[in-house]
């Protein structure tokens, strides 16, 4: 697939969030079950939704 190009509503509307869980520092990465994964998540969770408030302007 060398010709494949991303779409424009891909750039438009996934990249973003990529590239800011891309420059987040999420921390370590825990063995299978551990429950301090969960704050991997967690941050994972705040780096989304602080893209999306500065993408639409709005709170959540």
């Amino acid at each position: 697939m060398r010709n494949w190009q991303p779409s424009p509503a891909y750039l438009r509307n996934y990249l973003p969030y990529w590239e800011a869980l891309k420059r987040a520092n999420l921390g370590p990465r825990w063995g299978k079950r551990d429950p301090r994964n969960m704050d991997k998540v967690k941050r994972a969770n705040q780096v989304l939704i602080q893209e999306k408030r500065k993408r639409t302007g709005k709170g959540l």
